[in-house]
């Protein structure tokens, strides 16, 4: 029976069919780690500077150049952090990707092992940038 207004599907809809997880596992990893790893780097290195001018232009008016300096190494830290991120959503992906193909436990946990890590860095990164940001709130 039909009803009215009510489509019909008229072809049958494949599955989509999980990606298969790459064969150099390791490889991969090491690649985003490398990657996570510099944006760690350089999210450290501009934290110290970015800290220091949030300080200082806690007490200064919003026009004033040490203001604007700290708001740009506020971007600074939020670009490292964002690269960082972007690492985090690929292992989540290949989390994914892994266990939907049924990838063996051994892989799934080295995934799993590097993905916590670098969510733990990610986590701390955001707190301190909520710190900083907190400083330059107008």
């Amino acid at each position: 029976m039909r009803f009215p207004g009510v489509a019909v599907p008229t072809k049958r809809v494949r599955q989509a069919q999980p990606e298969s997880l790459p064969a150099e596992l390791d490889a991969r990893l090491a690649a985003i780690n490398a990657r996570a790893v510099t944006a760690n780097t350089a999210f450290s290195n501009t934290l110290a500077p970015a800290q220091r001018l949030a300080s200082l232009a806690a007490s200064s008016p919003i026009e004033s150049d040490t203001w604007s300096t700290a708001q740009i190494r506020l971007a600074d830290l939020t670009t490292h952090h964002s690269a960082a991120h972007v690492e985090l959503a690929q292992l989540d992906r290949l989390a994914a990707t892994a266990e939907l193909a049924g990838s063996p436990k051994g892989d799934r946990d080295a995934i799993e092992q590097l993905r916590a890590s670098l969510a733990e860095t990610v986590s701390e990164q955001a707190r301190l940038l909520t710190q900083i940001s907190a400083r330059l709130t107008p």
